[in-house]
Parts: C-alpha cells; structure tokens; sequence
C-alpha cells in the first residue's frame, strides 16, 4: 500500500510538471542512505541486518516526503487544460495497475531461487553483479519519468515522433556509454 501510495504521488508530480521537485525528493534515500554509511565505514561497523534497516528507513523516508508533499498539491491544484478522464479510462488505468510491477523486481524471485540452489556466496556475487546490471535500467527509466510528461503534453504528433525518437537514440547510447564500462570492469570489481 504505501508502494502504491509513493509510485501514486510521484505520478502525480510529474503530472503537475513538478519535475524538478520530484526528482529531488527521489534524491532524498540514496543521499541520506550515503550519509548513514559513511559513519559506519570510517568506525569499520558492518552488520547485514544494519546495512537493510538503512536501506529501508531511507527508502520510507523518501516515500513519506513524497506522499506528504503531492497530496496536499493534489488537492488545492487542478490543472486547467488538463482533459477529464473518461470513466472507462480510469477504470483501466486502475485495474493495470496491478500488472505495472514486475514479480521477478518487486520480490526479487530470481534472488530467491539462487539462494535456493547454490551457496551463500554465489548469492552475493548474483546480487553485486545484478547491481552493476541495474546502472543502465535505472539510467533508462530516469529518462523516461522525466521525458514521457513533456512527450505527452505535446499535441503535434510529428514533434512527439521527433522527441521519442532523439530521446531513445540518446538514452540508447547513455546506457551503452554505462553498461559497456561495468562489462569490461566487472570481473576486476566482483574479484
């Protein structure tokens, strides 16, 4: 529910052209997790269950300072050429949202199953090198929150063809400029 409710908010953000504002929230766990690990780096402090209550602590944070930063706007700030929705189309937009997470990213299926089958430490190693994997995704997807509002907002077909298409060639050549390096180093970074 409160997935739903921070995936819900930043919608609705970018919805409203918060652009901006958005994505510094979004900021707001990697930021406060780093500064939650450096401490713990310089003491030499490394505990499993630590490193994942951080990482959900933070992850909450960001998620509360999403949620109680777009509800109130959501309220008091109606767009004036937004078009209503029709009835029908709110009603599908609801029922896919249920289809809109992956099983295999939102409960980390294929994790599971490693663990199941082979040993501890080929479970961390999956798992780092699963990290380096997720730098391009998250590189595309950055793209695509920030660019489907503006995309989607202009009416000239032709522009929005002219926009996809230079936003796909240049988000195409992004994650290559990102996955091609972590190929290359990945077996000098996970010895």
């Amino acid at each position: 529910l409160f997935r739903s409710l921070v995936d819900y908010s930043r919608a609705a953000l970018y919805g409203l052209g918060r652009l901006q504002l958005t994505n510094g929230l979004l900021m707001i766990s990697p930021v406060s997790y780093t500064l939650c690990l450096i401490p713990l780096a310089i003491v030499g402090h490394s505990s499993l269950a630590l490193f994942v209550g951080l990482n959900l602590a933070t992850t909450a944070l960001c998620g509360a300072a999403m949620v109680r930063v777009a509800w109130p706007m959501l309220r008091t700030r109606v767009a004036p050429t937004a078009p209503s929705m029709p009835r029908d189309l709110r009603k599908f937009a609801i029922r896919s949202y249920a289809g809109y997470f992956s099983p295999l990213e939102a409960l980390n299926l294929d994790q599971l199953l490693v663990g199941a089958l082979l040993s501890a430490r080929a479970l961390g190693i999956y798992v780092a090198a699963s990290a380096f994997g997720g730098v391009p995704q998250l590189l595309g997807s950055a793209v695509g929150l920030v660019a489907a509002p503006a995309i989607s907002a202009e009416r000239d077909r032709r522009v929005q063809f002219r926009y996809l298409t230079y936003l796909s060639v240049g988000t195409g050549a992004l994650t290559a400029a990102a996955a091609i390096p972590a190929i290359v180093f990945l077996g000098w970074a996970l010895p």
